[in-house]
């Protein structure tokens, strides 16, 4: 089975095989927990790749619109190229923002709704950032963004990827107004 990059990736699944209750390593409320902590560092984890991904695909966009002609003008002159560039980098340090905070919660401490609430909203740019950022560094590449011989396209099969990966914007959104409707202090 392939991802939507391209790259391997598997299904496991167990089928007649017991666990005692000796071998499990976490039940109920300490089970939450720690899948609460997974969720919150594979956030910051994906992040930091989908950062490097938006990236570098804007830096090859920058590049190419630098280098390419157009009615004897690089393609950067264009007010409309150089506002959509403009468009992505803002969309990617929205990301860099909330990934820092993650970072800087997870690696100091807080408390769960805060922790939770910037899991989510990293999440959430990680898919918004992914979503507007690819789409205009494939579209400034114009046609040859298509190409699969030309490597730009997998950084948006990447961006793509992350964006899917453990529930889109709109879902992490519900979240986030879930955990404020649920605790209208954490807006103070």
């Amino acid at each position: 089975q392939r991802a939507t990059n391209g790259e391997a990736c598997g299904h496991l699944y167990f089928d007649g095989v017991s666990v005692t209750p000796g071998n499990l390593i976490a039940t109920h409320s300490e089970a939450e927990t720690l899948l609460q902590w997974q969720r919150q560092h594979t956030f910051a984890a994906m992040a930091a790749l989908q950062l490097g991904v938006l990236q570098e695909g804007l830096q090859r966009a920058a590049q190419y619109t630098t280098e390419r002609t157009q009615f004897g003008r690089p393609l950067a002159a264009f007010q409309a190229v150089s506002q959509q560039a403009a468009d992505a980098y803002m969309a990617i340090e929205a990301l860099r923002g909330v990934y820092w905070r993650l970072l800087d919660i997870l690696d100091n401490g807080a408390d769960e709704l805060e922790t939770n609430l910037a899991a989510h909203s990293v999440k959430f740019w990680i898919c918004e950032s992914g979503h507007i950022a690819a789409h205009i560094i494939l579209h400034v590449h114009g046609g040859i963004g298509q190409d699969l011989d030309y490597p730009v396209h997998r950084f948006f099969s990447w961006a793509k990827k992350n964006e899917a990966y453990l529930g889109g914007a709109d879902q992490h959104a519900a979240q986030l107004g879930h955990l404020i409707q649920s605790n209208p202090q954490a807006l103070i």
